[in-house]
């Protein structure tokens, strides 16, 4: 700190103060310094002025979760700054991304992912491309929350983000991500005074961290809805989405869930307990099967008491399914899924067995019906086999009840998988209670569970 401060009154030229803005001006706040600190200079003939007569004032931007990239799967934050120039599509944003250039392939982009093999930078942008990027074309909606900060604080933290724009970084999924480095650009200029670190970061945590010192409020923000989620009214036809008040927190995709409940199969019923492991959030049950198409689910694990002892009925490992990946018209959009589970089958004496599949195809979606149809790949390693089949799904959604039927035909190479038929319908009593029934045709098996999101 001294040998930069020296370096700093040493250099105090208008070069030097426009090249580190936000350590000049930290120091210009400092009432025991005196010296020319000041940097208004620099920003005279920009746009985005923070020292202008209307002033900055800082946000805090959350994107909803989306498979399709593993970069966005718990969602994404921005920093947002408004120069008071009207509507809001007129304001800055700041963001951390991956550099990820050329690179086309799902496993290419994870291992680079994981490894470092990215470069990350802050950048900054006008607003308006980037409500049209999320909300129309990507389908995620934007919620953006005031910062209850002091009007020299979001001078600071905009000064400190253009210092950050100059350089680039090691970008990792788990600790260099878009989450770990705007909660450190926030640490930095005491916006949250705690330093506490985490293995991992996630978009939410910021939020509910700056929620629980009061620095935002969750019940207090502004949605930019995504496509899907758009009023159809005339009134509300324009060229970006509909901007509403919003009352809860942004939505995650995997909450936690316990339950409990009875099953029926090999022609006797058994009490059975559940738990999903998800990441802490706020979410309705439901979007876990319909959160904009798209489904993120890992760990959900089902037990069942055979004579007195429990047994594991079934682990769905991981399900990754987004039935709007590319949208060929309106409604209909080219659609994958990608799923990984182990499963006792109806006789109960049964070892668990493996199943893994993944399938690309089209989905007809409008608010409330969803209908789906994706040829698929079957594999299992425990009964040694690889066969295609079909895949067909139908959803009626109206909140607080949801209905769907799955189908996956028989095997026409493979006898070993047999067609699979399945009925599902739940009722959201609560926001995060959900009653849920299921049947499946072909093994006579059926389910009821209480279920607790939390």
């Amino acid at each position: 700190m001294d040998i930069e401060l020296q370096a700093l009154f040493e250099q105090n030229s208008t070069d030097s103060r426009c090249k580190f803005p936000a350590r000049y001006y930290w120091l210009s706040l400092q009432e025991n310094l005196t010296g020319n600190f000041s940097v208004e200079h620099c920003f005279n003939n920009t746009i985005a002025n923070p020292f202008a007569e209307s002033g900055v004032a800082a946000t805090v931007i959350f994107a909803d979760a989306s498979n399709r990239s593993p970069m966005s799967y718990f969602g994404h934050i921005l920093l947002g700054f408004s120069f008071n120039r009207g509507a809001p599509y007129f304001d800055h944003v700041v963001t951390f991304t991956a550099d990820t250039g050329d690179s086309k392939s799902p496993i290419d982009t994870i291992t680079k992912g994981v490894n470092g093999g990215f470069e990350g930078r802050f950048s900054e942008q006008v607003f308006h491309p980037i409500i049209e990027q999320y909300t129309n074309i990507e389908n995620r909606s934007l919620t953006i929350f005031d910062l209850n900060i002091e009007h020299e604080k979001s001078i600071l933290l905009y000064l400190h983000t253009k210092e950050l724009q100059k350089t680039t970084y090691p970008y990792k999924f788990f600790s260099y991500n878009c989450s770990s480095e705007i909660l450190r650009a926030i640490q930095a200029v005491k916006i949250l005074e705690d330093n506490q670190e985490h293995l991992r970061i996630y978009p939410i945590d910021i939020l509910n961290r700056l929620d629980k010192k009061g620095i935002t409020n969750k019940n207090n923000a502004t949605t930019m809805l995504a496509l899907s989620k758009k009023d159809p009214t005339p009134e509300n036809k324009k060229l970006f989405r509909s901007v509403i008040t919003s009352n809860t927190q942004p939505i995650f995709t995997t909450p936690r869930k316990i339950s409990t409940g009875v099953q029926k199969f090999g022609g006797k019923y058994y009490s059975g307990i559940g738990f999903k492991l998800g990441y802490k959030g706020i979410d309705s049950p439901f979007s876990t099967t319909l959160n904009d198409r798209n489904t993120f689910n890992f760990l959900d694990i089902e037990a069942v008491d055979i004579n007195g002892s429990p047994k594991i009925k079934k682990i769905n490992i991981i399900e990754l399914e987004s039935l709007n990946a590319k949208y060929i018209s309106e409604n209909t959009s080219i659609a994958w899924s990608y799923k990984t589970v182990i499963d006792r089958h109806s006789n109960q004496e049964n070892e668990l067995s493996d199943s893994s599949s993944i399938g690309v195809g089209i989905a007809h979606t409008t608010p409330r019906i969803t209908i789906s149809y994706l040829p698929e790949v079957a594999i299992s390693i425990r009964e040694n086999f690889a066969t295609p089949r079909i895949k067909a799904e139908a959803f009626l959604y109206s909140q607080p009840f949801f209905f769907g039927i799955k189908h996956k035909t028989r095997s026409f190479i493979n006898s070993k998988l047999t067609k699979q038929t399945e009925i599902v319908a739940a009722i959201q009593p609560l926001s995060n209670v959900q009653i849920t029934a299921r049947h499946e045709l072909d093994s006579d098996s059926n389910s009821i569970h209480l279920e607790y999101f939390f």
